[in-house]
């Protein structure tokens, strides 16, 4: 047996000795080549990662500048004493003054505060011998800038980088105008000063001698990081035919609400191909090393081998002597074998335990989903309830018997099962109902647009009750007091895995004291007391998609209230709908 054994070893050491020596060589000859495309190729996808993230991070500052493009177009087109008041100045030859225009003043005035990388705003209608120019009515010929003025004319406007543009009361500064169509043959004109985009591009830099750049529909270039100024005002797709191979270009569209536009990088190539240079001549260093390592490396495991090897043969010797089994009931042949069943054993155990907690934890956040569901309709029943009496008392009882249908039609869908989806043309159909029912309890004008695309946006499955407590919030508290109408626009867009949802308002607004102890109170961990319906999305949000989804606030006096509310797509755990 032991002459067996020397002999077994004297082989199995030779054996291992070639198998080690060769497999190292090999391994590091047919590794480290591929490796060098291998790290070639990760190093592109995480400059492709890199600059995406970039984009999405330049995306939102850009939607956020664009928000309040609209918010300025909005005003300007729900404005109808200010838009009777601009038809009246292109047709009179003499400029006047009135309540509309001071009105503008002032809105104008604290916009550009509030904003101070906006450099103006002006609206101007073709035949007319008048400009607005910020708060200033000024004759065209006095307020200059011919050729920006005939380029506002033109049809169909694009996103212009105009150079030097004076006047409005400033110094003269190099802008891009974002030029939007009003009603009635107006133009409004949005200048941001072009220092703004080039801080905006310079932080988002990535790397040395990257180049990047916003280009506009027509594929003129707009903006860009500092070394991309010389380019400013040329044409995008001859530039990306210049740089050619030497560089690596991304391209990424903003859908913007006025118009696409689009943000590129190109980033040198050397910065590509540096990592797999370096690694070659890394991989050079690595063969000469294991070459000489592969030696010893098959020695120290070897000798490791036999130790194993004549572990098991010992016990096998002992079993045939004493008449025993090894293990005793254990079914294993060898103590390793024996500790693997052990280790399987207890991971098999481990993971039922997690599962259970999980299932806990699951079956915890869908009670509270419930119970934050139901939080909302104590409240609405209450009111409704009450104003329905208040009807049949006042004798009106076409009205009551409406409100009692519109009442039980939303009560039956608010207290269905939390867990169940609903797509967004479900929830904007009983968000009008409610406002219906809303508009008759309290009254007051309120006016709700929908904005999104029925056909790509409807079917999406979305959080139940997502609607109703942001128009309750503007029949509570963002109506004005004179009577005047408040519009709120929902807006519902998705960029990549990300949905975005937008209510904004043009009511009274609030402080920011008021406004920050608002987003204090939705956002704490504690009871819901007040404001319950902004705090209750917010739970809700955190529950349902974690973490990753935000809900923003954003308001002045007289501005209105923005709701900003972001969902992960990929985070939605909805049963079918």
């Amino acid at each position: 047996m032991k002459r067996s054994i020397k002999g077994l070893k004297r082989r199995f050491f030779a054996t291992n000795l070639l198998k080690y020596l060769v497999v190292i060589l090999l391994s590091t000859l047919l590794m480290g080549i591929p490796a060098l495309f291998v790290v070639q190729g990760q190093v592109k996808q995480q400059v492709e990662q890199t600059t995406e993230a970039v984009f999405a991070l330049s995306s939102n500052s850009f939607e956020n500048l664009f928000n309040i493009v609209s918010e300025i177009r909005t005003y300007c087109d729900t404005n109808p004493s200010l838009l009777l008041y601009l038809l009246q100045l292109s047709m009179d030859k003499q400029a006047f003054e009135n309540k509309a225009f001071y009105e503008w003043q002032g809105y104008i005035n604290t916009t550009l505060l509030t904003r101070p990388y906006l450099h103006s705003v002006c609206i101007v209608k073709a035949g007319s011998p008048f400009i607005i120019a910020n708060d200033q009515l000024l004759d065209k010929a006095q307020f200059g800038n011919e050729s920006f003025l005939q380029y506002l004319t033109l049809f169909p406007h694009d996103i212009l980088s105009y150079q030097s543009l004076s006047g409005f009361g400033q110094m003269q500064q190099d802008v891009v105008s974002i030029i939007a169509p009003l009603k009635y043959s107006l133009t409004l004109s949005i200048n941001i000063s072009r220092s703004y985009f080039r801080t905006l591009f310079n932080e988002a830099t990535q790397y040395s001698g990257q180049l990047f750049w916003l280009e506009s529909g027509n594929g003129t270039i707009v903006a860009g990081n500092q070394a991309s100024e010389s380019y400013l005002g040329a044409n995008a797709k001859q530039l990306r035919d210049e740089l050619g191979e030497d560089y690596y270009l991304q391209r990424h569209i903003l859908n913007m609400p006025l118009q696409s536009l689009y943000m590129c990088s190109a980033i040198p190539r050397s910065i590509v191909m540096a990592p797999a240079l370096h690694l070659g001549n890394w991989l050079l260093i690595v063969i000469i090393i294991a070459f000489f390592s592969a030696m010893l490396i098959s020695l120290v495991l070897t000798s490791r081998s036999y130790q194993k090897i004549n572990r098991i043969l010992s016990l096998f010797e002992s079993n045939e002597l004493d008449g025993q089994q090894i293990l005793g009931d254990s079914k294993a042949l060898d103590t390793y074998t024996y500790i693997l069943e052990q280790v399987a054993e207890a991971y098999v155990r481990e993971s039922k335990l997690k599962e259970e907690i999980t299932q806990h934890n699951l079956d915890l956040v869908s009670s509270e989903l419930t119970a934050l569901q139901y939080q909302i309709n104590p409240h609405f029943i209450f009111n409704t309830l009450q104003s329905i009496d208040l009807a049949i008392k006042a004798g009106k009882d076409s009205e009551a018997s409406r409100m009692i249908g519109l009442f039980s039609d939303l009560l039956r869908y608010s207290i269905q099962n939390p867990n169940q989806a609903v797509t967004i043309l479900q929830e904007e159909e009983k968000s009008k109902t409610y406002a219906a029912l809303a508009q008759s309890r309290i009254g007051g004008k309120v006016r709700i647009i929908w904005d999104y695309e029925e056909v790509i946006y409807g079917p999406l499955p979305i959080l139940r009750l997502l609607f109703q407590p942001i128009i309750e919030n503007v029949y509570q508290h963002g109506m004005w007091p004179d009577g005047k109408t408040t519009t709120l626009r929902i807006r519902i867009r998705a960029k990549g895995e990300w949905l975005y949802i937008s209510a904004v308002d043009n009511g009274p607004g609030m402080d920011k004291s008021s406004l920050d102890a608002l987003k204090a109170h939705i956002h704490t961990s504690g009871p819901i007391t007040s404001h319950i319906g902004l705090a209750n999305i917010n739970r809700r949000l955190l529950l349902r998609y974690g973490t990753d989804s935000t809900l923003s606030l954003h308001s002045s006096p007289g501005m209105g209230l923005g709701i900003f509310i972001r969902i992960n797509q990929k985070m939605i755990p909805f049963d079918n709908c």
